[in-house]
């Protein structure tokens, strides 16, 4: 599903690599569905209206050392700078001036769940929430792209557009969706983020990182970046 990019926050692991956690959104349900119909003569609120939600799934990006990764991650730094603006714009040191509009885009993203029963054996698991509260979690859950369908011109052979299948794609997520739910559990449970039994005493917060990070520094330009300050 073509999901439409609405935060991006720029972290750093310790090993210092940076990478974005993206929050991207898709609507499922008729938007254009009137909100009220009439049944019988009474008023009834469309159901089709009342399905209407709006779904956001996080995906981290993790920009490398080529020229098109190199490209996105711009992007990226210019859509976080135009959302920390009230005005939703900035300029660059060069005149160019930037909308939150230039920024925007979408990724084709796939919602993927199991049990936990069906993936560790056991029906619950538990992780620490934000507050340090012990949680328990019954199902696991993947975000990964969709495999896109190109379109061909017959006569030509060129690619004329794509078409968002909305399916897993195996290669690009580096193996099915049991297969990365699988890893990932079983990743969480070796480095302690998830475990199988409750505990008396309250986990730590930061138990429920999996990945250590930390805030960015503030770097200084080189010549050869985008002379965005």
């Amino acid at each position: 599903m073509l999901s439409k990019l609405i935060s991006a926050e720029k972290r750093t692991r310790t090993n210092g690599d940076e990478f974005y956690v993206c929050t991207f959104s898709y609507s499922q349900g008729v938007k254009d569905a009137p909100t009220f119909i009439t049944i019988g003569g009474v008023k009834v609120l469309n159901p089709q209206a009342a399905a209407i939600r709006n779904i956001n799934l996080v995906k981290c990006l993790f920009p490398t050392e080529d020229e098109t990764a190199k490209a996105y991650k711009k992007n990226l730094d210019r859509f976080i700078k135009c959302m920390e603006s009230d005005s939703k714009t900035f300029t660059t040191k060069k005149g160019e001036v930037v909308k939150l509009s230039d920024c925007e885009f979408s990724l084709p993203l796939v919602y993927k769940t199991l049990p936990v029963s069906e993936v560790l054996g056991v029906s619950k698991i538990y992780y620490a929430g934000a507050n340090g509260e012990q949680k328990e979690l019954t199902q696991l859950n993947a975000v990964g792209y969709s495999r896109l369908e190109m379109i061909v011109d017959e006569k030509t052979g060129e690619i004329t557009d794509y078409k968002d299948s909305n399916e897993w794609d195996n290669d690009l997520n580096g193996g099915t969706y049991i297969e990365v739910i699988t890893r990932n559990a079983n990743a969480n449970i070796a480095n302690g983020s998830y475990w199988y039994e409750k505990r008396v005493n309250k986990p730590e917060a930061n138990e429920s990182v999996g990945n250590p990070v930390s805030e960015p520094e503030k770097t200084q330009q080189t010549d050869d970046e985008d002379d965005d300050e």
